[in-house]
């Protein structure tokens, strides 16, 4: 397996010469973790190591559905800006993926996200009320963030996305997920 990376920049893009072994692509993948979490930091601004931490850690395509994902940066001035991919590498950068297209629902813009995390300080054993949790991505990152002797409410308005939050947050004890259909 061969790694091209473009040095300045820091991991850039992975590419393999032939199929990866399970250990090359475990190396790799938490590389692009690691990789996601930086850009985060450079482009967000972000100062708290811990929330940086957090992101390297919260497996983001987790809280995506199964691919191919439809992804965007954003940038594009087309109404139909999404592409679509099935590279898991390719959720790691500061892209938001849709969850319900057609209802033009999506997972938010990491960096702004990560922004507004910052801004509201959290540290172990704090409370935070997440409003629009969706499938719970930045929910995750803000249970990393307080830890068990914290709390995180969340609350989703679509029933579905709702459903699937608490599937993807059942490991954080620490969180609840509200929904009106919930019990």
């Amino acid at each position: 397996m061969r790694v091209v990376t473009n040095r300045p920049f820091g991991i850039g893009a992975l590419l393999y010469a032939k199929e990866p072994t399970t250990k090359e692509a475990a190396f790799n993948f938490c590389e692009a973790c690691r990789f996601y979490s930086e850009e985060l930091r450079i482009v967000a601004g972000l100062e708290s190591p811990d929330l940086v931490s957090a992101f390297a850690r919260v497996p983001r395509e987790r809280y995506l559905g199964a691919p191919p994902w439809k992804f965007s940066s954003g940038a594009s001035l087309k109404q139909s800006s999404y592409r679509a991919t099935s590279n898991i590498c390719d959720l790691h950068h500061d892209v938001y993926v849709a969850l319900q297209s057609e209802k033009f629902l999506n997972n938010g813009q990491p960096s702004m996200i990560a922004r507004l995390i910052a801004a509201l300080k959290l540290s172990p054993g704090r409370r935070v009320f997440h409003c629009g949790c969706g499938t719970g991505y930045y929910t995750a990152i803000m249970a990393e963030l307080v830890g068990s002797k914290g709390s995180v409410v969340a609350a989703e308005i679509d029933s579905t996305l709702a459903e699937i939050a608490v599937m993807n947050l059942m490991n954080y004890d620490q969180v609840k997920v509200l929904n009106r259909t919930l019990p």
